[in-house]
């Protein structure tokens, strides 16, 4: 409550209805009963691909982004980042302008009437809860889609090529074409010696601050562009983090072609080394009353450390701590590496056990395999499908 509601009072709600709020499908937060919900991804790790390729995208070969300028005039990180903000904010008003321009078309083509009857207003007006201005908020929520490897890229540029000066941009652009074929050294630097969100390292934690106020101060300028919709803003992939990186280039953080994105507002699987209190501090470091319609922190705790008294009161701490600290929503997931992996290997014998998925649980032995390797990613660092 600490975090949702001030958020929506921001946004334009009367406190009396910001604290009836509600959870829509998953994790994104409304006003019930008075509410029509949409949202978008905005895709961050393509915006920074674009940076590099003058807004062609790479799988494709089609121009999709805006042509922000020549690699070798951008003399510094502070022109590099801005060509991303750049990017972002196109996509951002792309978005923001189609959802005006389709504002009441689901009436025509897709009403629901069942949902209708239980909104304010709708049986009282003869009309569907789709028709524009029928109730009394609009959300469409942008998401901030791929954090984590926008994060760890852009810190990677920073420091490999602005400050250590162990590579170009050019090099960089060839290595995301390439998928790293030939740049496995780079690879490595971007692995191993650049600093990761979720580890409480300053480094990564201010680059996470920019790149989420930036995005919604972006978002925030359009309420005083238009007065039809109200526009929050989240970090989410919701259980798609597989599919969405699938068409997606290898990015400047070493991760490959088409794989898996970190989900929702978690780091990238692996890669958060310091342990979960470390993610909490990393995760609840930004201020995030503007991200009250949802950024959800999925949480990897070991088992064996939750047992007993003590372990209830571990998991007290954790839970304490992160609402203490000003995080949004967190769902935990405990069990172990070697449950996991034995899991993959013998299904049969571990039909009932769930793991969290941003808004949902989920049976680990229906996922699909790119889904089971993340999932036991977060659990330990460079670990692999047996």
């Amino acid at each position: 409550d600490d975090a949702i509601i001030p958020g929506f009072v921001e946004i334009g709600i009367p406190i009396e209805e910001a604290r009836d709020y509600s959870n829509d499908g998953c994790w994104e937060t409304l006003i019930p009963g008075k509410s029509y919900f949409s949202y978008a991804h905005i895709m961050n790790l393509r915006c920074l691909e674009w940076v590099f390729t003058r807004g062609v995208t790479v799988m494709t070969g089609e121009k999709e982004g805006v042509d922000t300028g020549a690699l070798e005039d951008l003399k510094d990180f502070e022109s590099f980042y801005d060509a991303y903000c750049r990017q972002v904010d196109s996509q951002i008003d792309l978005q923001v302008n189609r959802r005006l321009e389709n504002l009441g078309m689901s009436e025509m083509i897709a009403p629901d009437p069942l949902m209708s009857t239980m909104m304010d207003g709708c049986i009282e007006k003869g009309r569907d809860m789709t028709a524009a201005n029928i109730l009394p908020y609009t959300f469409h929520l942008l998401l901030i889609t791929g954090l984590s490897n926008v994060v760890d890229s852009l810190c990677a540029v920073k420091k490999l090529v602005y400050e250590e000066h162990a590579a170009t941009l050019e090099d960089f652009k060839n290595a995301i074409e390439n998928n790293w074929e030939g740049y496995g050294e780079l690879r490595l630097l971007a692995l191993n010696r650049v600093p990761k969100y979720g580890n409480d390292d300053d480094y990564a934690d201010e680059m996470l601050e920019r790149v989420m106020k930036d995005f919604e101060d972006s978002c925030v300028a359009w309420r005083f562009k238009q007065d039809k919709i109200k526009i929050p803003v989240g970090i989410g992939t919701f259980e798609n983090y597989a599919a969405l990186g699938r068409n997606l280039s290898a990015s400047p953080d070493g991760r490959g072609s088409g794989e898996a994105l970190a989900p929702n507002y978690s780091p990238t699987p692996g890669v958060d080394v310091n342990g979960p209190t470390a993610v909490i501090k990393s995760a609840t470091r930004p201020e995030l009353m503007r991200y009250f319609c949802g950024c959800p922190l999925d949480i990897s705790l070991n088992a064996n450390e939750y047992v007993g008294d003590v372990g209830v009161t571990r998991m007290e701490g954790i839970i304490r701590s992160f609402c203490d600290l000003g995080g949004q929503i967190a769902t935990i997931t405990t069990t172990s590496v070697e449950e996991l992996q034995d899991a993959v290997v013998h299904p049969e014998k571990h039909k009932n056990l769930k793991v969290r998925m941003g808004g949902l649980s989920a049976y680990f032995i229906a996922m699909s395999a790119v889904q089971q390797q993340n999932i036991i990613q977060r659990f330990a660092k460079g670990a692999v499908i047996k």
